[in-house]
């Protein structure tokens, strides 16, 4: 367990072995630091505190084994999704989730909170309009414009994770199922990229809560599914109809800022949405992009630099309180408010870690102790398990 730990929080903060390596000023080889992860050695109490204060985190957090486990919503339909991308994300959600599952359980004690849907079964992408209005109606949002997604889906429990995308900006969102030791499903979790376009990310968002809350059944595509979803929750059908009109009509640019501005969405994603409505046809639909494309808004639209990207404080006014009610520790905290930021620190890596240069603390030896004379601890001294 020491080791899968280990290398959760490592993929988690972004590094590499050979960055770890480099951030514990080479007091750790690679080979030794590759057999502490496959459980081929264990480290000594020094070199397991020296892993951890590189890594900005107690060395109690590796020894825990948890009780919730975060399990990945289609992934694998995201091709564009490198795999040393899919880990990092995925070891974020844990570590997050370890914590939110506590201040869970407590509001749901005190509040009778938790997550209040299951997926639907969905075997066509009209069926997704229908999915849609459901759950507006659900969280009480009726037809209007949601004027701040990420605080809408905090609030009714989804957690959120924001993070930067890759160099090559593969990366959009991810979202996951935090399931408990019985295989059930008791909370949910999407990242999202924070160094998008507020336009963007909100589509994002809305995209992976469609991955969440659709089942989809059959052959159908999952992603297009996904999309349709979140264009009906952004911008449901009956407003669209009532600020669009009824019937097919030209369309000037200035009036598609106006419903950008409205529903916040992109220029693109909104003649998608006319078009899936069936209010502009599919050669107007085509005319469209290649205009958009002619514009350079393919990568950039008016109003993306001017119109900030959503934040939320639902989750950190929630840490608070169990914070105070003695739920989780302020090392918790702490951990659960950093990982929440973590696109702009932990996940990129920032500077080295130096390695630390001042003896361990009784207090920390002792901590370490107690857990070796407790677990089958005889070689416990950089043995070679695999000898």
């Amino acid at each position: 367990m020491l080791g899968e730990r280990l290398r959760l929080y490592r993929l988690a903060k972004g590094f590499s072995m050979d960055d770890l390596v480099e951030a514990v000023g080479g007091a750790i080889s690679k080979q030794a630091l590759s057999k502490y992860e496959n459980g081929k050695m264990k480290p000594s109490p020094s070199k397991l505190v020296l892993l951890a204060k590189a890594l900005g985190v107690k060395a109690a957090r590796f020894l825990g084994e948890p009780q919730v486990h975060v399990e990945l919503v289609a992934y694998r339909k995201k091709s564009r999704l490198k795999e040393k991308e899919k880990d990092r994300l995925k070891g974020l959600m844990q570590l997050r989730m370890e914590i939110a599952m506590k201040i869970q359980a407590f509001l749901r004690a005190e509040d009778g909170q938790g997550l209040g849907f299951s997926p639907y079964g969905v075997s066509s992408v009209e069926e997704a309009e229908e999915i849609a209005v459901e759950l507006r109606n659900a969280w009480g949002l009726g037809m209007a414009p949601i004027p701040n997604l990420l605080d809408t889906l905090e609030h009714n429990h989804i957690n959120v994770l924001l993070a930067e995308g890759d160099g090559d900006m593969r990366f959009d969102g991810l979202s996951a199922w935090v399931k408990d030791e019985t295989g059930q499903n008791v909370a949910a979790v999407i990242a999202a990229r924070n160094d998008v376009s507020w336009a963007r990310q909100r589509m994002n968002l809305a995209h992976e809560l469609g991955h969440l809350v659709q089942s989809p059944q059959g052959e159908l595509d999952e992603e297009k599914a996904a999309f349709r979803f979140a264009g009906a929750f952004l911008a449901p059908k009956a407003l669209v109809l009532s600020d669009f009109g009824k019937r097919e009509r030209p369309i000037r640019m200035e009036e598609m800022l106006l419903l950008k501005k409205r529903y916040g969405l992109s220029v693109q994603a909104i003649f998608r949405r006319l078009y899936d409505l069936g209010l502009i046809s599919s050669s107007a639909y085509r005319s469209a992009n290649i205009e958009l494309s002619r514009a350079g808004f393919k990568k950039k639209e008016p109003f993306d630099d001017e119109i900030r990207p959503e934040t939320s404080l639902v989750s950190e006014l929630r840490a608070i309180r169990a914070l105070k009610d003695g739920i989780i520790s302020q090392e918790e905290y702490d951990l659960f408010i950093g990982v929440k930021v973590a696109g702009l620190n932990v996940v990129t890596g920032t500077e080295p870690v130096k390695p630390p240069k001042k003896a361990l603390n009784p207090e920390e030896i002792e901590e370490l102790n107690r857990f070796f004379r407790a677990e089958e601890s005889k070689e416990w001294e950089e043995t070679d398990l695999a000898l």
